[in-house]
């Protein structure tokens, strides 16, 4: 099983959500107006984001830990460790593994290294985010628009001298358009399409909390649960129409992903006094390439309790 296609899947749909804005309606409310001014007046300066993606299940959970690092040109830099934990079904026998990972992006590449048994493994992901990056680091009008116009509400929760707290809710067929625009020169067609079929029926929602002292995200958190589950079970019902065969293994997976499971992405903003960037690893630079690294882990996820 291709990693990119199923543990990651999910995780990167968060870096799509985060670039989103509001509606530009003349008749907006005033919640969607304060959101309109916080979107506008986000720094587009470099910055560093400590983020956390909990994707789990009853039998096993994959928690994302990492800082990263977004310059002004949308050149983008992760490490951190995916902590796996897995319950087997059969003798409810806990194992657990602590894996390094480290993220790059650079134009419209992005490279994912992973460690494990001591040796460093690479492969490409599919180009959602970067698309994203440089939708967050946008100046230009006609971007701005077609991202604020995924917003479908906004409650503000608290509006002081300091924060803003908003609970918003974007649309979900705008995001499939958004996610459509960015990667029209997308390889890896089968993701992108069923990431948009996942995205044309599910709404999603975020709590964004922002500092109207400099309007910096102070953390953005996302519930990406129906996104996840609107993603495994198209493929159960493409394979219901017959249009794909999946293996009795593969079918497990999706039922896991599309009944069973969980997923959760914050990003919260910190300052990195040092200023310094986030290099890779020791070791990453002679990583071999293996779109499979975690296909044993994919495999016991299609082993999960249900």
């Amino acid at each position: 099983m291709n990693l990119k296609k199923k543990v990651l899947a999910a995780v990167l749909a968060g870096g799509v959500l985060f670039s989103t804005g509001d509606v530009l309606a003349d008749n907006a409310s005033d919640s969607l107006m304060k959101f309109k001014e916080a979107y506008l007046a986000e720094v587009t300066d470099n910055r560093n984001f400590r983020v956390n993606a909990d994707l789990f299940s009853p039998s096993y959970r994959a928690e994302l830990n990492g800082n990263s690092f977004i310059l002004r040109d949308a050149t983008m830099r992760m490490s951190g460790q995916i902590n796996w934990e897995f319950t087997n079904p059969s003798d409810n026998q806990v194992t657990n593994e602590n894996i390094p990972y480290y993220i790059e992006q650079n134009g419209n590449t992005m490279t994912m290294y992973v460690q494990r048994n001591g040796s460093w493994s690479r492969f490409t992901l599919p180009a959602i985010p970067v698309g994203v990056a440089n939708a967050i680091k946008t100046t230009d009008v006609t971007t701005l628009q077609q991202n604020m116009e995924a917003v479908k509400s906004v409650d503000i929760l608290k509006d002081d001298d300091n924060q803003r707290i908003m609970n918003v809710t974007l649309d979900g067929k705008k995001l499939a358009e958004l996610v459509q625009n960015y990667n029209s020169d997308s390889s890896d067609k089968d993701f992108l399409a069923h990431i948009v079929d996942a995205l044309q029926n599910t709404d999603v929602t975020c709590a964004w909390t922002v500092n109207k002292k400099d309007w910096s995200t102070v953390t953005a958190n996302f519930d990406l649960t129906k996104l996840l589950q609107a993603y495994g079970k198209d493929y159960l019902d493409d394979a219901a129409k017959g249009e794909i065969v999946l293996s009795q293994s593969d079918r497990a997976f999706y039922e896991v992903i599309g009944y069973y499971s969980e997923l959760h992405f914050v990003a919260t903003s910190y300052k990195d006094p040092s200023g310094q960037q986030i290099a890779q690893p020791q070791g990453a630079s002679s990583a071999r390439n293996n779109a499979n690294v975690f296909a044993d882990l994919v495999q016991k996820i299609s082993q999960t309790k249900r």
